[in-house]
Protein backbone atom coordinates (compact mmCIF):
# COMPACT_ATOMS: atom_id res chain seq x y z
CA UNK A 1 0.00 0.00 0.00
CA UNK A 2 2.79 1.90 0.97
CA UNK A 3 4.45 1.51 -2.46
CA UNK A 4 1.17 2.19 -4.46
CA UNK A 5 1.39 5.75 -2.57
CA UNK A 6 4.48 5.98 -3.57
CA UNK A 7 4.31 6.26 -6.93
CA UNK A 8 0.73 7.60 -6.70
CA UNK A 9 2.32 11.17 -4.98
CA UNK A 10 5.31 10.95 -7.66
CA UNK A 11 3.24 10.91 -10.64
CA UNK A 12 1.62 13.82 -9.45
CA UNK A 13 4.99 15.85 -8.22
CA UNK A 14 5.80 15.16 -12.13
CA UNK A 15 2.78 17.18 -13.29
CA UNK A 16 2.82 19.42 -10.66
CA UNK A 17 6.69 20.05 -8.69
CA UNK A 18 4.53 22.49 -5.68
CA UNK A 19 1.63 20.24 -5.34
CA UNK A 20 2.25 20.43 -1.24
CA UNK A 21 -0.20 17.30 -0.15
CA UNK A 22 1.79 14.90 -2.50
CA UNK A 23 5.17 16.15 -1.52
CA UNK A 24 3.86 16.11 2.32
CA UNK A 25 3.21 12.01 1.78
CA UNK A 26 6.61 11.88 0.22
CA UNK A 27 8.02 13.50 2.90
CA UNK A 28 6.15 10.77 5.50
CA UNK A 29 7.31 7.90 3.22
CA UNK A 30 10.57 8.41 3.35
CA UNK A 31 10.22 8.67 7.48
CA UNK A 32 8.94 5.59 7.67
CA UNK A 33 11.49 3.85 5.14
CA UNK A 34 14.10 4.80 7.04
CA UNK A 35 15.43 8.19 5.31
CA UNK A 36 15.06 10.94 7.93
CA UNK A 37 17.18 13.29 6.12
CA UNK A 38 15.14 13.50 2.96
CA UNK A 39 11.95 12.77 4.74
CA UNK A 40 12.76 16.43 6.61
CA UNK A 41 14.09 18.49 3.94
CA UNK A 42 10.84 17.77 1.97
CA UNK A 43 8.30 18.51 5.19
CA UNK A 44 10.55 21.70 5.27
CA UNK A 45 9.86 22.46 1.80
CA UNK A 46 6.01 21.46 1.73
CA UNK A 47 5.68 24.13 5.04
CA UNK A 48 7.61 26.87 2.93
CA UNK A 49 5.22 26.23 0.83
CA UNK A 50 2.13 26.18 3.13
CA UNK A 51 3.26 27.16 6.60
CA UNK A 52 0.09 27.16 8.66
CA UNK A 53 -1.68 23.87 7.47
CA UNK A 54 -2.06 21.85 10.85
CA UNK A 55 -1.42 18.65 8.49
CA UNK A 56 1.31 19.44 7.55
CA UNK A 57 2.65 21.30 10.67
CA UNK A 58 1.59 17.60 12.83
CA UNK A 59 3.20 15.68 9.52
CA UNK A 60 6.75 17.19 10.28
CA UNK A 61 6.24 16.49 14.15
CA UNK A 62 5.23 13.06 13.03
CA UNK A 63 8.52 12.98 11.26
CA UNK A 64 11.03 15.12 13.71
CA UNK A 65 9.49 11.88 15.86
CA UNK A 66 10.68 9.21 13.47
CA UNK A 67 13.97 11.07 13.07
CA UNK A 68 14.71 10.88 16.72
CA UNK A 69 14.36 14.47 17.34
CA UNK A 70 11.56 14.81 19.67
CA UNK A 71 12.38 18.16 21.03
CA UNK A 72 11.79 18.97 17.65
CA UNK A 73 8.61 17.05 17.17
CA UNK A 74 6.89 18.50 20.68
CA UNK A 75 7.78 22.17 19.57
CA UNK A 76 6.00 21.18 15.68
CA UNK A 77 2.93 19.18 17.46
CA UNK A 78 2.11 22.13 20.04
CA UNK A 79 2.24 24.68 16.97
CA UNK A 80 -0.05 22.15 15.29
CA UNK A 81 -2.42 22.29 18.64
CA UNK A 82 -2.30 26.07 18.37
CA UNK A 83 -3.59 26.50 15.21
CA UNK A 84 -6.48 23.91 15.70
CA UNK A 85 -4.86 20.22 15.14
CA UNK A 86 -6.61 17.76 17.35
CA UNK A 87 -5.10 16.57 20.11
CA UNK A 88 -6.64 13.25 19.77
CA UNK A 89 -5.22 12.70 16.64
CA UNK A 90 -1.89 13.12 17.88
CA UNK A 91 -2.70 11.00 20.75
CA UNK A 92 -3.35 7.48 18.79
CA UNK A 93 -1.00 8.31 16.16
CA UNK A 94 0.96 5.34 16.01
CA UNK A 95 3.58 6.80 14.76
CA UNK A 96 4.00 9.06 17.77
CA UNK A 97 3.96 6.21 19.97
CA UNK A 98 7.80 6.64 20.95
CA UNK A 99 6.91 10.36 21.73
CA UNK A 100 4.30 9.85 24.19
CA UNK A 101 6.25 8.23 26.58
CA UNK A 102 8.12 11.11 27.07
CA UNK A 103 6.30 13.32 30.09
CA UNK A 104 6.22 16.50 28.16
CA UNK A 105 4.66 14.77 25.13
CA UNK A 106 1.46 13.73 28.31
CA UNK A 107 1.56 17.44 29.53
CA UNK A 108 1.39 18.57 25.95
CA UNK A 109 -1.43 17.07 25.19
CA UNK A 110 -3.34 17.60 27.99
CA UNK A 111 -2.61 21.21 27.91
CA UNK A 112 -4.09 21.60 24.88
CA UNK A 113 -7.35 19.35 25.42
CA UNK A 114 -7.82 21.66 27.95
CA UNK A 115 -7.69 24.25 25.37
CA UNK A 116 -9.98 22.22 23.11
CA UNK A 117 -13.89 22.55 22.89
CA UNK A 118 -14.85 18.86 23.89
CA UNK A 119 -11.44 17.97 23.00
CA UNK A 120 -11.07 18.77 19.46
CA UNK A 121 -11.95 21.76 17.27
CA UNK A 122 -10.01 25.03 17.06
CA UNK A 123 -9.01 26.18 20.84
CA UNK A 124 -11.31 28.50 22.74
CA UNK A 125 -11.06 31.95 21.39
CA UNK A 126 -9.92 31.19 17.97
CA UNK A 127 -12.54 32.15 14.95
CA UNK A 128 -13.43 29.40 12.91
CA UNK A 129 -15.61 26.24 12.46
CA UNK A 130 -13.91 23.15 14.22
CA UNK A 131 -12.31 20.77 12.17
CA UNK A 132 -14.45 18.08 10.73
CA UNK A 133 -14.31 14.66 12.54
CA UNK A 134 -14.27 11.38 10.88
CA UNK A 135 -17.48 9.51 11.15
CA UNK A 136 -18.06 5.56 10.92
CA UNK A 137 -19.85 4.83 7.80
CA UNK A 138 -22.90 2.25 8.15
CA UNK A 139 -23.23 -0.17 5.00
CA UNK A 140 -26.92 -0.62 3.90
CA UNK A 141 -27.96 -3.15 1.13
CA UNK A 142 -29.52 -1.01 -1.30
CA UNK A 143 -32.50 -3.00 -3.31
CA UNK A 144 -33.77 -6.04 -2.77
Amino acid sequence: MLWALRIFRYKELQINPRNAEAMADMALYYAKKGNPTEALTRIRRVRSIDANNVEFIHNQGVIEAIAGRPEDALKSLREAFQKGYPPDDAENDPELKDLRARPESGNLVKEFHRKMKGGYGHPVGVVGEPRPRPCGVILIPCGT
